[in-house]
């Protein structure tokens, strides 16, 4: 009962919030609309409502008949070819993710992430698991009391796997956010501030350097084009008989333990 149908198909049913958006507030945008220099007052809008469905119904009519309108077609968007070969890509995307990262594989019966490997001990608290049953306690504990009264903690609150990845640190408090979101969150603080964007640009805002990680991961990168950054400040013409002072095993594991 809260559907909007304007058409006689038999799958043309969105919502009435996704019918305002894509009808009337599509239109109000467009040219000819409310937001390209006619102007937002009373009468305007009293105009624009009143005659803006009619207008549309002339105007769909018209582009039909002059074929400058496509007409839909009955077949719903999900049920098409173009779409059937996507979800099969996908598919198949996924069958091979999961035979090289089995998930049935270990005998460890721990909370386990599919994507990055890192599990969780019995110590680490994380209950995320059995997050229905929490949210069922916190519910109970605020039954029978005043709003003002209920008091929520947040060592009884859900914890992910998210919580065993190294956050930033405010003091004593560790928080978990996402370096881009945090950058981007900063400058449109600054803009709206008039503040340099230099000053946020001073602290360090993610664990771990986002230049060589991503999700946790090390990016991959060229090793000619590693090599060349290495050798851009070796002087190449020296002799080469000096002694060797230090061998690196593994210069991979420099960037994990050294700040």
């Amino acid at each position: 009962m809260h559907a909007v149908q304007r058409t006689g198909h038999s799958l043309n049913g969105p919502w009435v919030d996704l019918t305002i958006e894509q009808v009337l507030m599509a239109s109000m945008k467009s040219r000819g609309g409310l937001t390209h220099g006619r102007g937002l007052t009373d009468s305007v809008l009293n105009q624009w409502v009143h005659t803006m469905h009619h207008l549309s119904a002339i105007h769909l009519a018209m582009g039909i008949l002059t074929g400058r309108q496509r007409v839909t077609s009955p077949q719903h968007a999900e049920l098409g070819k173009s779409r059937h070969h996507h979800d099969l890509n996908d598919r198949h995307k996924i069958i091979k993710w999961l035979d090289s990262h089995n998930p049935f594989e270990s005998d460890v019966a721990s909370l386990r992430s599919l994507s990055s490997g890192i599990s969780a001990n019995e110590d680490d608290d994380i209950n995320c698991d059995n997050a229905e049953e929490v949210g069922y306690r916190i519910q109970a504990s605020m039954d029978n009391q005043i709003f003002s009264d209920v008091k929520l903690r947040k060592k009884n609150r859900v914890k992910s796997l998210q919580e065993l990845q190294p956050g930033v640190k405010f003091g004593k408090k560790t928080v978990h956010l996402d370096p881009s979101t945090l950058c981007l969150r900063c400058v449109e603080l600054a803009k709206r501030l008039d503040l340099e964007g230099k000053d946020f640009c001073q602290y360090e805002m993610c664990p771990v350097p986002s230049a060589l990680f991503k999700d946790s991961f090390m990016n991959k990168t060229d090793k000619s084009t590693l090599t060349n950054q290495l050798l851009a400040g070796v002087d190449q013409s020296a002799p080469r008989c000096r002694p060797v002072d230090h061998v690196i095993i593994d210069g991979g594991w420099l960037n994990h333990r050294l700040p």
